[in-house]
């Protein structure tokens, strides 16, 4: 299933009969996967010098756009469109919807801060730990690349991502 080749997946067309881009929210995104991308390159070399241990400092801003970055790299998937979808459904805020509903609604959540705000939040203010692989299995990443797992380490999660203890991966590197 080739996700991340599907053309047009945030293209908003309702903008352009506004004289509006219809590329905005993928042009947004590609400015924070810029910012994400510096910093990332930044703490890659910084965890694969550092010690076992040994402490990496974080700025609050450089944790502030990660944990953005971090927070809508799960929200703007395919997956996270299909939950929100089957929630809306489910919830009777739209019966029956195409596809066109389905992506204006996806569209519609991830233009609005309440929607995510929670998540960033979260991931903003938890521990921070970053894990060096020196093992011969990769850390792999997807079009999906953000997870979640309870505390006791016994589950991954799609939702539930508020629940006491849950804590959010995501692979920086096949090594870190």
């Amino acid at each position: 299933k080739q996700i991340a080749a599907e053309n047009h997946f945030y293209r908003m067309p309702e903008l352009a009969q506004f004289g509006g881009d219809p590329i905005t929210i993928e042009s947004r995104f590609a400015d924070l996967e810029s910012d994400a991308a510096t910093i990332t390159d930044k703490w890659l070399r910084c965890v694969r010098e550092m010690a076992p241990g040994e402490r990496m400092k974080i700025t609050t801003e450089d944790r502030e756009i990660m944990a953005l970055f971090i927070a809508l790299q799960f929200f703007r998937t395919k997956d996270a469109r299909e939950l929100l979808a089957a929630f809306d459904e489910a919830d009777g805020h739209i019966a029956s919807p195409t596809e066109d509903d389905v992506r204006r609604n996806h569209m519609s959540a991830l233009w609005t801060e309440g929607f995510y705000r929670f998540l960033v939040d979260r991931i903003e203010r938890g521990a921070w730990v970053f894990g060096h692989n020196g093992t011969a299995t990769p850390f792999m990443t997807s079009d999906n690349p953000v997870a979640f797992r309870t505390g006791d380490n016994t589950k991954w999660l799609k939702v539930a991502l508020d629940s006491v203890g849950t804590y959010t991966v995501y692979p920086l590197a096949p090594d870190v």
